[in-house]
């Protein structure tokens, strides 16, 4: 029996010693083994039978054989009953120890610590140096447009660019609780590596830069990851905090983009349609005429329309600290909207140049209600915000003021001077009539806000890494759309080294790759997220300050992504 035991280990083993049956295979087997021990004692010594026979040829009397028959039994009999005892201690120590070895693979397993997993998503390379100092000194960064909310004022020189190659996606989650091969451990690391360089740059353009607060959500092949350095509120002190909302300034001419693109889809408008098709007469006086201008030269800033930044009453009413206090609560029409517009000769022939116009935009947003028959709000609600699920974005009303929900306090150090002339500003002089950058902020949170289709969502970073991935990746929009979107021209007069398309633009990193950008800068309040070309890595980055943005930004960009923006050249 013993011997079978033996036999049926190797059998189940192939050879190797190991047992790979099932647990009650492996226990029967030991059982086995133990019984096969004890009998196996007992056959090695002399069988009780053969005794007499022994003895009567060796000529021993009758009490001489009950002695040795005695004496055998208090021989052999214990030894056989040690034998199978030490065979059952030595039973019951194995299964102690497969006890605890299965244990300490459970608890082994148990230990790794939670993320959500992304695997359907592709791996990213992982090559990021160290943060550097930032290398765009204080005060140096693009200033904002008056009114434009995110016109800005950089010439962008020729740049020819590629966009590296991504990485395959891993065989299985990294906090799956499996073993990890080096290659995956050491993409762990590096995302870990990642978020905390993103961290330490959130804390140093806090400090650096004097911001009153910022916030980053990243989201790449780990899953999410939030950080925040700064406040909220100046006065209570609080921390900023996921899903908080906010104005991300013209990030909203993306949502007008996609709204009137999905119309194009639906076969109702085509971007090569004139303004003159849809709103005939309106578009007129001034040098302006809406006959020769398309759908497509509003959206990618090629109309040749003037920029209304610099409009005196503008100026007056919301760039000096006296007229934001008496005029924050004004509510602007859509008819007011496009007479500031048209009170401007062009700047250009359409298609001739680019210009960075909220104008346009507002024309846009007044084709899509022409060919809708609803308002701006309901469209981008039923093209956008429900198709994507965007629980925390919506377009609020020109009546509206202030945001609904958890939201930060926004401050603002972007106003002129006391005692400057509106009429002697220029695109050239503006930022040196702002103010001292010493100067205290104003809380600007409670307000009107009359961007409309130029800039007319609240949103949160967590949906606005959602919208952007969409749009990167086609998600929302069919292909044709999709590719109208992205088709850039380059900028002028605005960022360095930028490119824009449909309501989104693509932004130069120094090391020569491209991303894929949605931004935009109210009074207050600055948001911008990037993804790569793939949408596999992306950040959504919001600060509640309007001060020295840029240079923030590029400082966290160059954190998440191992390159800070190509400056100018």
């Amino acid at each position: 029996m013993a011997l079978y035991g033996v036999h049926y280990i190797e059998q189940r083993s192939g050879g190797g010693g190991r047992c790979h049956g099932t647990e009650p295979q492996r226990w029967l087997i030991l059982v086995v083994l133990c019984l096969s021990t004890m009998v196996l004692v007992i056959d090695n010594h002399v069988p009780l039978v053969a005794i007499p026979s022994l003895t009567s040829e060796l000529g021993a009397s009758a009490q001489e054989l009950q002695w040795i028959t005695d004496a055998h039994i208090l021989i052999n009999v214990p030894i056989a009953i040690v034998a199978g005892v030490a065979a059952l201690i030595l039973v019951l120590a194995a299964a102690v120890l497969d006890i605890l070895v299965i244990k300490g693979r459970s608890t082994t397993a148990g230990a790794q610590p939670y993320k959500k997993s992304a695997s359907k998503r592709s791996r990213l390379e992982t090559r990021h140096p160290s943060p550097t100092a930032l290398r765009t000194p204080r005060g140096t960064s693009p200033s904002i447009h008056p009114t434009s909310l995110y016109g800005l004022r950089e010439e962008r020189p020729a740049l020819s660019t590629s966009t590296s190659r991504e990485q395959q996606r891993p065989t299985r989650s990294i906090w799956s609780g499996e073993n990890l091969t080096y290659k995956e451990c050491t993409m762990s690391n590096s995302i870990n590596a990642r978020h905390e360089r993103v961290q330490a740059a959130l804390e140093q353009t806090v400090a650096g830069h004097d911001l009153v607060g910022i916030v980053a959500e990243v989201q790449d092949e780990s899953g999410t990851w939030f950080g925040s350095a700064g406040v909220a509120d100046l006065q209570s002190r609080r921390r900023r905090e996921p899903g908080e909302r906010f104005h991300p300034g013209s990030a909203g001419k993306a949502f007008t983009a996609a709204a009137m693109l999905t119309l194009e889809a639906e076969g109702r408008l085509s971007l090569d349609d004139t303004v003159e098709e849809w709103l005939p007469g309106v578009v007129r006086g001034n040098g302006n005429d809406g006959s020769k201008i398309t759908i497509r030269h509003l959206h990618t800033h090629t109309s040749g329309l003037g920029i209304t930044g610099l409009d005196v009453d503008i100026v007056r009413k919301y760039h000096t600290r006296a007229g934001f206090s008496q005029h924050r609560f004004d509510v602007w029409t859509v008819d007011q909207l496009l007479k500031l517009q048209l009170a401007i000769p062009p700047m250009y022939a359409p298609g001739e140049d680019f210009a960075y116009c909220n104008g346009g935009y507002h024309i846009a947003g007044a084709i899509i209600e022409k060919v809708t028959g609803g308002s701006y709000q309901d469209e981008v609600d039923r093209t956008v915000i429900r198709p994507l699920g965007l629980t925390g974005t919506y377009a609020p009303p020109l009546t509206e003021a202030g945001i609904r929900g958890p939201h930060p306090k926004v401050y603002s150090k972007q106003f002129i001077k006391d005692g400057v002339d509106p009429d002697s500003l220029t695109a050239d002089n503006y930022e040196s009539f702002l103010e001292d950058p010493e100067a205290d902020p104003v809380d600007v949170t409670d307000k009107t806000f009359f961007g409309w289709s130029a800039a007319g969502v609240i949103s949160t970073t967590g949906d606005m890494l959602r919208f952007t991935r969409a749009l990167i990746t086609g998600t929302l929009l069919p292909p044709a759309q999709h590719r109208a979107m992205w088709s850039t021209v380059p900028t002028r007069h605005w960022l360095p080294n930028t490119w824009y398309g449909t309501g989104v633009s693509k932004w130069a990193l120094a090391d020569g790759r491209m991303l894929h950008v949605v931004a935009g800068v109210e009074l207050g309040s600055a948001s911008v997220t990037l993804g790569t070309p793939d949408g596999e890595h992306m950040i959504s980055i919001h600060t509640n300050s309007d001060r020295d943005w840029y240079a923030a930004c590029n400082q966290i960009v160059e954190a998440a992504f191992g390159a800070p923006c190509l400056p100018p050249q």
